[in-house]
């Protein structure tokens, strides 16, 4: 068994997609605030984050291009989504997030979002441009822990960097899915 692979998530990663938005959101609970404030089900709530997924917008949570999928053995694994805030047409992700759930959503959980809008208020995140924005980290029940099939084993990252401060604007950085290069300030 070798190490996870990491690669960029693609439209055919939908429903994984949509199952580490939903754990990431229910966050050890079994509440999943976005079902709870348009009155959906799960059942009902993952098409239409699959739908938003489907619609190919850069730049905020529900983008395909915000995920990076870790693998290991051809298995999807984990799932973490990112972007860098206003990076694609200076667009907050906000509006693009907004856009996408009156595009994808029916009339009656838009009416109930409106409902709720002090609620809603009060949940948006006023995110700074030009800003690294790490939203949804996922590891599928199978790969947690420290069994064989677990993505987060010492093995499987016996060379994991340092984080370093100072120096090279290109800096090794440990994280659960090995280590990666960044080139900005941190």
């Amino acid at each position: 068994m070798k190490g996870p692979s990491i690669r960029e998530a693609i439209l055919s990663d939908g429903d994984f997609l949509a199952s580490a938005i939903i754990s990431a959101e229910k966050s050890g609970t079994e509440r999943l605030g976005l079902a709870a404030l348009c009155g959906l089900s799960e059942e009902r709530l993952r098409p239409l984050l699959g739908s938003m997924l489907a619609e190919e917008v850069d730049g905020c949570e529900f983008s395909v291009s915000s995920f990076l999928i870790a693998e290991i053995d051809g298995q999807q694994a984990a799932a973490v989504a990112g972007w860098v805030e206003g990076f694609s047409d200076d667009v907050p992700s906000m509006i693009l997030k907004a856009n996408l759930l009156a595009f994808t959503f029916p009339a009656e959980c838009l009416a109930r979002l409106r409902s709720h809008s002090s609620a809603v208020k009060d949940l948006q995140i006023e995110r700074e441009p030009g800003s690294l924005q790490i939203e949804y980290v996922h590891v599928d029940d199978a790969h947690r822990g420290s069994s064989s099939q677990g993505l987060v084993r010492k093995d499987r990252f016996p060379d994991s960097a340092q984080l370093h401060r100072g120096g090279s604007r290109n800096r090794p950085i440990p994280s659960a899915f090995g280590t990666a290069t960044y080139g900005g300030n941190y």
